[in-house]
């Protein structure tokens, strides 16, 4: 009898058991939250985001690539550091495309 009240005890002092308890109710309280009243926090980003880069947030990224692509240039001075703006321009106008924005 003593040595099953001492296994139950060890049991419950294991950090393993522990762990393994805390992970489960944490990975509980996550399932849970599903179903908690909760509203969409990123609901209107998505209008935000295409305004922002059809607008003036597009024209900022083109300066700052041109910026950092000039600078990389003068450190390195190799011509293709310096061409890559086009690339990146590209790859800029084809995410506000695919986002459904404009790219004037």
């Amino acid at each position: 009898m003593k040595n099953l009240a001492l296994s139950k005890i060890a049991l419950l002092s294991d950090p393993r058991f522990k762990l393994i308890f805390m992970l489960g109710l944490f990975v509980t309280l996550i399932l849970m939250s599903n179903y908690v009243l909760a509203a969409d926090l990123l609901a209107g980003t998505d209008a935000d985001i295409k305004d922002t880069m059809t607008g003036t947030g597009k024209h900022w990224l083109l300066w700052i690539d041109g910026g950092i692509s000039l600078a990389s240039f003068a450190y390195t001075k190799k011509p293709m550091v310096f061409f890559s703006v086009l690339g990146i321009s590209l790859f800029i106008t084809a995410l506000v495309k695919l986002a459904g924005g404009s790219t004037v």
